[in-house]
């Protein structure tokens, strides 16, 4: 069953949560709570449920009765959804309880989903709003830490990737941020979405480039993909290349450019129409 089948279309029209303009135009609140509280039966198992839940009761200013909601979605109904702790660690954010906040994050990387990046990513930022960067970065390296002692840290380098595009916007430390893309070639997969990133990083930081040595890692990463040693697919690869190009557009050399634009037709030309680099 699905939780518009349980409530009435006036509660359920829109995408965020309950209309509460118009579902206070149609029921008092103590209707409201009788209505949601009929349909525990039928819908507890929907984290959706209860996050309407408690947004209709913080809409008539009940935050006793949004609270409580929350606390049996968190702890008995829905306990083991990431998404309900994250909606907690937002709602109470939002409501200056700044230590349940971090308390529902604590749950998802340590009960629920460790190593959740939407997990990770949330809590850094509330930390940075809160004014606690050097926090926020504890918490993206203690998470790397965690992964890399994994057997297969299949969310490495998107956590790396991810720590060091943090870096830059929130403190434009360039230098911290490729340091950590560089430990992430050391110890993480080889792969597009981590070369993407340090082309991308490189395009902000002073000259002279490194273009030797991102060439060097972008022809890696494309002849071990082509022998199938790692699982980049041939889509990956081709635009990888053509990132590459674009970069080396504007800071490369003719003979540079060169190099590169001959390898993208050697190995992708089959495969698109290639004008010396740019896209298709």
């Amino acid at each position: 069953m699905q939780v518009s089948s349980c409530l009435p279309n006036h509660l359920l029209s829109g995408k965020e949560g309950p209309s509460f303009r118009v579902c206070g135009a149609f029921l008092l609140p103590n209707g409201v709570v009788n209505l949601y509280e009929r349909c525990i039966i039928a819908c507890a198992n929907y984290t959706e449920y209860w996050i309407r839940y408690v947004l209709c009761m913080e809409a008539y200013g009940n935050m006793d009765l949004a609270n409580n909601a929350l606390a049996r979605a968190t702890q008995v109904f829905v306990k083991r959804q990431p998404v309900i702790h994250l909606f907690a660690a937002r709602f109470k954010e939002q409501n200056g309880d700044i230590p349940g906040a971090r308390a529902a994050y604590r749950v998802v990387h340590a009960e629920i989903a460790p190593g959740l990046l939407e997990a990770i990513t949330k809590h850094a930022n509330m930390e940075r709003r809160l004014g606690n960067l050097e926090d926020a970065f504890s918490l993206y390296e203690q998470a790397i830490g965690i992964e890399k002692g994994k057997e297969l840290p299949l969310v490495l380098p998107a956590l790396y990737a991810q720590y060091a595009q943090f870096i830059y916007l929130t403190s434009k430390n360039l230098l911290k941020a490729r340091k950590v893309l560089f430990e992430a070639l050391e110890h993480a997969q080889f792969s597009k979405l981590l070369l993407e990133a340090l082309i991308h990083l490189e395009t902000f930081l002073p000259q002279p480039k490194q273009i030797d040595y991102l060439d060097s890692l972008v022809d890696n990463f494309i002849l071990t993909s082509s022998d199938s040693v790692n699982t980049a697919s041939a889509t990956e690869r081709e635009e990888l290349s053509c990132i590459f190009l674009e970069f080396l557009g504007i800071f490369g050399d003719a003979q540079s450019i060169k190099k590169a634009a001959d390898r993208h037709a050697k190995f992708f030309l089959p495969h698109s129409i290639s004008d010396g680099g740019l896209h298709k």
